[in-house]
């Protein structure tokens, strides 16, 4: 029998403490700011003239974490989450050097769309990592 989940819930968290929400992190250190994190080896190469588009699925359990990283330090960028029925759950202008924690309630499956705002032939990188959320 399959269910379907009419909404989803998503909470949104603050950055572990030491850890600012818009850390500024080059792309030579890009990889330090998912310290704790298990890595997502895939490399999300975010296009600075056109839109990307990242189809994902996060999982009920985890904190995911996503950073955007660059070496030019005024790039800047519309990242929208969106469930699989098209509905914004997280929209934010963000600079090179974003990092923001998330936890989803259930399976989380959709689309993480970055726009830029200032086009430019420089290239930034998405870096997801997740980790397992210890049981209180």
């Amino acid at each position: 029998m399959r269910y379907r989940i009419s909404f989803l819930f998503i909470i949104f968290l603050s950055a572990p403490a030491g850890v600012s929400a818009q850390q500024k992190v080059d792309m030579k250190d890009c990889k330090s700011a998912l310290k704790g994190f298990i890595i997502d080896e895939q490399d999300y190469i975010i296009n600075n003239t056109n839109v990307t588009r990242i189809n994902i699925v996060f999982y009920h359990g985890f904190t995911y974490r996503l950073a955007i990283c660059s070496d030019i330090k005024d790039n800047n960028f519309e990242l929208t989450l969106t469930n699989e029925q098209g509905a914004i759950q997280y929209k934010n202008t963000v600079e090179q050097g974003f990092i923001r924690d998330f936890r989803f309630e259930t399976i989380f499956r959709g689309e993480i769309t970055i726009k830029p705002i200032k086009t430019d032939k420089q290239t930034a990188k998405l870096l997801i990592g997740y980790k397992k959320i210890e049981e209180q």
